[in-house]
């Protein structure tokens, strides 16, 4: 389990960033409030993110973070949306999560998630899809599609992974991802 400090540095975010996304709900994890606390204890824990967090938590936070720059705040897109995004993909996340380290020893091709944008009126926003998978996959997704897409955002989950593992390593910070990770947790 990490501590906050340890989860930004792992995950690439700002901590003042992460206090403030975690008081606005934003993050991408749910965090059990600490047991055997009162209401206000645990109410001002979550406030303040200070929270435990598993290895896969820090790895939706960096997929979420990375979502987050690459969407910038274009019509309406924030890190809220960001969040959703990687929430509604916590599944196809987990996967990569678990499966890491034997898709890098077979050479699976990396795998992304993302927010396909479509178009439509100026000043109206027409919605938008998750998806997920190769990148293959995707524009599998796109051809597949009887609207225009106006924007696509895309994030590399594995490449994600790989930024965390040499953070850690950096930092002295034991991060392991698959069925190692339920070990150090």
């Amino acid at each position: 389990m990490y501590k906050r400090q340890d989860v930004c540095r792992l995950a690439g975010i700002d901590v003042e960033r992460f206090k403030g996304l975690a008081r606005r709900d934003q993050l991408p994890i749910v965090s059990p409030p600490p047991i055997g606390k009162t209401d206000e204890i645990r109410d001002h824990a979550k406030e303040r993110g200070w929270n435990w967090f598993s290895a896969f938590d820090v790895f939706l936070i960096a997929v979420q973070e990375q979502l987050s720059r690459e969407m910038g705040y274009l019509n309406g897109i924030n890190s809220e949306d960001a969040a959703k995004v990687v929430w509604n993909n916590n599944g196809f996340l987990g996967d990569v999560f678990w499966n890491h380290s034997s898709a890098a020893a077979s050479g699976r091709k990396d795998k992304w998630i993302g927010y396909l944008a479509f178009d439509g009126p100026p000043n109206r926003n027409n919605g938008g899809m998750n998806v997920s998978g190769s990148i293959a996959d995707i524009l599998n997704q796109i051809k597949d599609l009887d609207i225009p897409v106006a924007r696509s955002f895309l994030v590399n989950a594995d490449s994600a992974l790989r930024a965390i593992t040499l953070r850690a390593e950096s930092s002295g910070i034991e991060f392991k991802t698959g069925q190692a990770a339920l070990a150090a947790d």
